[in-house]
């Protein structure tokens, strides 16, 4: 399965900070969304929380179906870009 980070640098893109009630309700939809779209995973977010700069990791068929569930819920982000281990 293709691995994806999403980006979130730039200061209109940043990681907002969450309240609880917030932060369950990505909780959910993330769930939701995997529930739905067998061929998702969803890895975690790495953040500093005092400039909002985050990576999100994901595991999906395509960028397209973790765009529109970024779209869908209005979830700010640069870029979505495929990664792969780098071998040394």
């Amino acid at each position: 399965m293709p691995k994806y980070y999403f980006f979130h640098y730039t200061k209109g893109q940043r990681f907002p900070k969450l309240t609880p009630e917030q932060g369950e309700a990505v909780k959910g939809a993330v769930a939701d969304f995997m529930s739905k779209n067998p061929g998702v995973a969803y890895n975690g977010t790495m953040w500093d929380p005092a400039s909002g700069i985050a990576i999100s990791d994901w595991d999906a068929p395509s960028d397209k179906i973790l765009r529109d569930f970024a779209k869908l819920l209005k979830i700010p982000y640069d870029d979505v870009v495929p990664v792969e281990p780098l071998s040394l």
